[in-house]
């Protein structure tokens, strides 16, 4: 989330945020680009309440520039921070994938 404005005493904030994220990953090599759709979100900050939601545009970033990088995020449970480097993101979303798609298969037949 990037903060664009603040008001505390109007109960207002106003982010872009990437509410879609796209990735057109090549698995031959591992090229691709990843596709964020940034909106503006204007809203209330007590209960989320959506003002106004307006298309921003797309960054595109390639897959090879994401992970030679370091990215550093508060951890939600914790709240501690923590870097990550962008190998490990792309492995993370890799193992995201495979457990999901392993999910959904019906259930192999028990042995007779």
């Amino acid at each position: 989330m990037a903060l664009i404005s603040l008001n505390d005493q109007l109960d207002n904030i106003v982010e872009a945020l990437a509410p879609r994220i796209e990735i057109q990953w090549e698995p031959r090599d591992n090229s691709g680009a990843v596709l964020f759709h940034f909106e503006r979100f204007d809203r209330r900050i007590s209960d989320w309440y959506v003002n106004s939601r307006t298309w921003m545009g797309t960054l595109n970033a390639s897959i090879g520039d994401i992970v030679v990088d370091t990215y550093t995020y508060t951890d939600p449970l914790t709240g501690d921070s923590k870097t990550v480097s962008g190998a490990e993101v792309m492995a993370i979303v890799k193992a995201v994938t495979d457990k999901r798609w392993t999910l959904s298969l019906p259930p192999e037949p028990s042995p007779q």
